[in-house]
């Protein structure tokens, strides 16, 4: 496991290109194995193609071939969060 520190991620996605982000990796005092991490873009074209990834109204969560729209993926963990008799409110993307 690495420290905590900023590390800078690039990720790539069919419909917008790369998107550079600087990774802010902060532990938790007392929980070692836990940590937040926030995500900041790198420069402005990197917002605006986030801000075009916001706008998908339903994304494909993985590769265009192989990926599921995102609502679908929620609605099954809800459901099983249901069977499970957890609690099942997963907020849907705007």
């Amino acid at each position: 496991m690495a420290a905590p520190g900023r590390r800078v991620k690039v990720f790539r996605h069919h419909a917008v290109g790369t998107v550079n982000l600087s990774s802010s990796s902060l532990s938790i005092d007392g929980m070692a194995e836990h940590r937040i991490v926030v995500y900041t873009p790198l420069g402005a074209q990197d917002t605006r193609r986030i801000e075009r990834l916001r706008a998908i109204p339903d994304p494909v969560v993985g590769c265009p071939e192989h990926g599921r729209p995102l609502s679908e993926i929620l609605r099954e963990k809800a459901e099983q969060a249901t069977r499970e008799g957890r609690n099942a409110e997963i907020p849907l993307p705007r």
